[in-house]
């Protein structure tokens, strides 16, 4: 492992927690430093990014990105978790369920599509007065999950069998699908909850490019793996001069002329130097340094 870090495409089964998974990561590498940018339930697989060394300071600018995710929802009962696990809230007939037809189904994806108001569910690690809502929960508190804006682009529906719905979606920053299926399934009136979760993309990174626990615990060192730069492929990146580089290690405020907004910044050698905003003006100034020993 280089002193800049990494980032690691790890695809996560169902059953250990995202913690579980840093953790075997922080065995394979004896790196203290590691974080992931995204967590998957127990219960959900697929795409875990993980920063290594000093690439954790990317763990906010990677969180960012769109999300893809393949599920399974179970029309005929809707629980307290929006997962299979979770204690019954109520429950329809399973030939009712089995009976909602088509069209009302992908009126109800429709619905559920665009930018939409979302009550995540209680057991989620959405935090209320600095506490996690399933800490709460789990402490027997009576709590109610804060509505929010979230962003669905695409929410469609793949294969039916019955009333299990196979889907695909879409999706912003912050997107819970256990709550998509609750909301589908009040909609259709007969209530619903995850079955399988699994996430494909997130960002510019897709889950056919990660590798396994097992084979992570194999040959750790032989994995792939992307240098801090490369992980930030989809931003606009700016390779600078020597001159330019000190001034930003110096913490001055030169004048670029690059597009307002946000930049990662490297030297020739594509080693990150900063995370940097642009104003109008073409004022830049630092977000985030990466120190010399680090790059």
């Amino acid at each position: 492992m280089t002193t800049e870090g990494r980032v690691l495409l790890v695809d996560k089964p169902v059953g250990p927690t995202s913690f579980d998974c840093v953790a075997a990561v922080r065995r394979a590498f004896r790196e203290r430093r590691v974080g992931h940018a995204g967590t998957l339930d127990p219960l959900a697989s697929g795409l875990l990014v993980v920063c290594i060394g000093a690439a954790t300071r990317l763990v906010p600018h990677l969180m960012g990105g769109d999300k893809r995710y393949r599920a399974t929802i179970c029309l005929g009962r809707e629980t307290i978790s929006g997962d299979l696990d979770g204690e019954t809230v109520s429950e329809a007939d399973a030939g009712m369920a089995a009976r909602v037809p088509d069209a009302d189904v992908e009126a109800g994806l429709a619905a559920l599509t665009g930018a939409i108001t979302q009550r995540p569910p209680v057991y989620s690690a959405v935090k209320v007065d600095g506490k996690p809502l399933y800490v709460r929960a789990r402490a027997g508190e009576a709590v109610v999950a804060p509505e929010r804006i979230v962003d669905v682009h695409r929410f469609a529906l793949l294969a039916r069998r019955g009333a299990t719905l196979e889907v695909e979606v879409d999706c912003g920053k912050g997107t819970y699908i256990r709550s998509l299926a609750i909301d589908l399934g009040r909609r259709l009136g007969v209530g619903a909850h995850l079955t399988a979760l699994r996430r494909l993309r997130s960002g510019t990174f897709d889950v056919a490019d990660a590798v396994t626990l097992d084979t992570l615990r194999a040959a750790a060192h032989e994995v792939p793996s992307l240098s801090p730069w490369d992980a930030l492929a989809d931003a606009s990146r700016q390779i600078v001069t020597p001159a330019l580089e000190l001034a930003i290690r110096q913490g001055k405020t030169p004048t670029v002329d690059w597009r307002p907004g946000f930049h990662a910044v490297a030297t020739t050698e594509h080693r990150l130097i900063a995370l940097v905003s642009v104003d109008d003006g073409g004022v830049l100034r630092v977000i985030r340094g990466f120190a010399a020993t680090d790059s």
